[in-house]
């Protein structure tokens, strides 16, 4: 907790609210939640207690309380059978594990969403065992078992190899190889002028390994997927012109799902990438007296009409330091 707290504070307490729409709901256009935790701890001891959690949902202007605990007492708790004292040093999502409990639909939506900053060197070219990937891991450490899984997942991987091939018309096909001397599966690339072994792992350049690693998260077919991604720095390794294209893929691919598509959440120092959003997606972070703060330039109605006389570009006014006044 000392640690995640901000250092200028004598408070060592962290204060969570979660907004969100149905999570695993058939009602997603018609439920919201909302979700707080409210944390507190010692800057001379690692115990951290909850110092109150609570759940409602909203539904036609109405608001329900699933749960509302203050220092593990229920104050007010909507399961059947369920009442008084609970652990103060846990969540209740942690306690209470009913399928039919809302909690417990909230845990398991949490717990899908994925972190990632993708580094193709050491990570991603190392071989991997021939087992089902449920998701791609935090580095791409599991690249190679990932796309082994998307091979049985026949439409979705089909789909992905055509925008492959659109990006690299050099590459042929991507092959699947047993790495020498260790058992497992590791990637390769065919391209179509080289008429001998193809392209191995540890051949490939980072750019090819990160660029498919992101657009494998991008295409990765329901089951696979997640709710939300967050991605620190995907123009690492990454020519701009690519960047771009993940970009139009992206905005199509929310574009099919609707409300069922992904939510991405990137860090960036890349004013090409900027350019590439709205203004109303931009959050900007910034340190005012020791303390991290996150400022919203689309509030400033004068910028938004600047920008769409295309005048001026968003990276330019980023780059400008307009959006930081």
């Amino acid at each position: 907790m000392a640690e995640l707290c901000w250092k200028g504070s004598s408070d060592p307490s962290l204060d969570i609210i979660l907004e969100m729409d149905g999570f695993g709901s058939e009602s997603r256009e018609k439920l919201r939640y909302e979700y707080g935790l409210f944390l507190e701890g010692s800057f001379s001891s690692p115990v951290v207690q909850v110092k109150r959690e609570y759940l409602v949902r909203k539904e036609k202007g109405q608001k329900k309380t699933i749960f509302d605990l203050e220092r593990g007492v229920a104050k007010t708790i909507s399961i059947r059978g369920l009442s008084g004292k609970f652990p103060s040093d846990q969540s209740l999502l942690e306690v209470i594990n009913l399928l039919d409990f809302e909690g417990t639909m909230l845990r398991q939506f949490i717990s899908g969403w994925r972190f990632y900053r993708l580094l193709p060197t050491p990570f991603m070219k190392q071989p991997n065992v021939a087992v089902e990937a449920r998701y791609l891991q935090e580095f791409g450490q599991n690249l190679s078992a990932w796309l082994f899984t998307l091979q049985s997942r026949p439409s979705s991987y089909k789909r992905f190899q055509k925008v492959v091939a659109d990006l690299f018309p050099d590459i042929q096909d991507i092959v699947m190889q047993p790495p020498q001397g260790v058992g497992g599966i590791r990637i390769a690339i065919q391209e179509h002028l080289l008429s001998r072994a193809p392209i191995t792992l540890a051949q490939m350049s980072d750019g090819e390994l990160a660029c498919l690693a992101l657009l494998s998260l991008l295409l990765a077919p329901k089951e696979l997927g997640a709710p939300l991604y967050c991605v620190e720095e995907p123009e690492n390794f990454l020519h701009r012109s690519l960047l771009e294209t993940l970009t139009q893929i992206y905005r199509q691919y929310r574009s099919e799902l609707g409300p069922d598509a992904a939510q991405l959440i990137i860090t960036t120092h890349s004013l090409p990438l900027v350019d590439q959003v709205d203004i109303a997606d931009l959050l900007l972070t910034c340190k005012e007296n020791g303390a991290t703060r996150i400022r919203r330039p689309a509030r400033k109605k004068e910028l938004s009409d600047l920008l769409s006389r295309k005048e001026i570009s968003l990276g330019e006014l980023l780059s400008s330091g307009s959006l930081e006044d």
